[in-house]
């Protein structure tokens, strides 16, 4: 919430400045900067771009700060510069006619309205302005006619005294991110996890992780399924033109896009090898057979075929390309049904048995140890779940395929095109400047933020 601000011609109190906007100390400053380098030009008989290195208008929109973060725009500066050379102009002073009508919501209102509202969100209710008056029937009501406070009013007021964490951090209209709802009890669970990880696995203890997640990808087989993968692809918040809203590209796709089968499309099943700071993709071959090779990830059978026949092969090609001295034994992996029994809280015993038959263990412990401290929400805590957002974004972003009909060895090539970009260095200075090899060692610093949130998701 901004603070008040004073007006440094007359030292009388102003009105609020609105979020985004310059109070009057900066358009003092933005003032002085003008005139202190136009004197300094004619000193130096240059003109001041030259000894400034860019516009003056750009150099003095930098040193100034709007109210809740940020620079104004070049242009911004310009037309406020011209208008204080006008003579009469001097920051903060009021308009000689503020129009409108007085004021008839009185403070007391406005602060009983934000907290009404704020009340209803920690309640889990939408805060909506029909909320709010029926939560306070003589308050909400504009006592100069006698009517309700109007909708836009009362969303006014969540703009400016609202807020869930901080008064620093007001409320905006602002979409969801795409997180799912944590409940107390999930949240349990997930400290339980991270406890459990923190006294269990000691610091050096990635070295021999390995991750997998078994995922899919639906390849168009006609135009318009394509067409609408395309759109899906821009995501639910895009750049677009007011006006152009409801109308073509500003439109969403079905929320069945990329989950919802049929004869137009081809599944493909896939899954990140995450270890040591490096990746392999392996993609499956939708026409195998289940016993030498997999042709899906998403059940006991085939996943441990893949354990058995894809994986220790798999991780000796990356232990000879990468100059490894062994290879990670320890799988980690997620809660999902053909890995764990959800009844008996223990490992799935065709998964389990797949893995010592390899010679590889779960994270969780052998065969029979209890699962009960690994929580089935930990999205933003693995780290082969980062891993496959970005493996997700390249395909959408960098390496793109534009065409119908993408056949299986075509996908496996541009996953393969992946695959080398996220082991490259350009991948390593494009996220954070860590890379995969960053990555791999931050597990224990997941936990130990997910303790000191209390379970709540991530801040990323």
């Amino acid at each position: 919430m901004s603070a008040p601000v004073l007006c440094y011609r007359c030292g009388l109190q102003t009105e609020r400045t609105q979020t985004g906007r310059l109070p009057p100390w900066e358009i003092a400053k933005a003032c002085a900067y003008s005139t202190v380098i136009a004197h300094v030009g004619e000193m130096l008989d240059r003109d001041p771009h030259e000894f400034l290195g860019k516009r003056v208008d750009e150099f003095i929109a930098e040193q100034l700060t709007l109210v809740g973060g940020g620079h104004p725009q070049g242009r911004a500066v310009r037309t406020l510069v011209a208008k204080h050379s006008g003579g009469d102009y001097y920051p903060g002073k009021p308009r000689d006619n503020p129009g409108g009508r007085p004021r008839v919501i009185t403070e007391h209102q406005k602060q009983e309205i934000a907290r009404a509202a704020m009340d209803l969100k920690k309640r889990k209710l939408d805060p909506s302005p029909a909320l709010v008056r029926a939560k306070l029937p003589r308050l909400a009501v504009n006592r100069a006619t006698g009517k309700p406070i109007s909708d836009e009013f009362i969303r006014g007021i969540f703009k400016d005294r609202c807020y869930d964490e901080t008064e620093d951090d007001p409320w905006r209209w602002l979409p969801n991110p795409s997180k799912d709802y944590l409940t107390d009890a999930m949240k349990e669970n997930r400290v339980t996890t991270g406890e459990y990880v923190l006294n269990t696995f000691p610091a050096a203890a990635w070295v021999t992780h390995v991750s997998i997640d078994p995922c899919s990808t639906l390849l168009a087989r006609t135009p318009a399924r394509l067409e609408e993968q395309q759109l899906a692809s821009m995501g639910k918040i895009k750049w677009r033109s007011k006006g152009s809203t409801n109308k073509g590209t500003s439109t969403r796709a079905p929320a069945t896009t990329n989950t919802q089968k049929g004869s137009n499309t081809l599944q493909v099943f896939w899954t990140p090898v995450f270890a040591r700071g490096k990746i392999a993709i392996y993609v499956c071959d939708p026409d195998a057979n289940n016993c030498d090779a997999p042709s899906k990830l998403n059940k006991s059978g085939p996943l441990a075929c893949f354990v058995r026949k894809v994986l220790p092969e798999l991780l000796g090609n990356m232990r000879q390309e990468h100059g490894w001295n062994s290879i990670p034994r320890v799988l980690v992996h997620d809660k999902a049904s053909y890995m764990v029994n959800t009844a008996t809280q223990q490992l799935n015993q065709v998964f389990g048995g797949a893995l010592s038959e390899a010679g590889f263990r779960s994270w969780t412990g052998p065969q029979g140890a209890s699962t009960k401290w690994l929580a089935s929400h930990l999205g933003d805590v693995y780290l082969h779940e980062t891993a496959i957002s970005h493996i997700r974004r390249l395909l959408r972003e960098k390496f793109v395929c534009l065409r119908v009909g993408e056949t299986f060895p075509q996908f496996r090539q541009r996953m393969k095109k992946v695959q080398d970009y996220m082991n490259s260095e350009e991948f390593a200075r494009e996220p954070d400047g860590r890379g995969l090899a960053g990555l791999a060692k931050d597990l224990r610093a997941r936990c130990e933020q997910l303790l000191d949130g209390k379970g709540e998701r991530l801040p990323y």
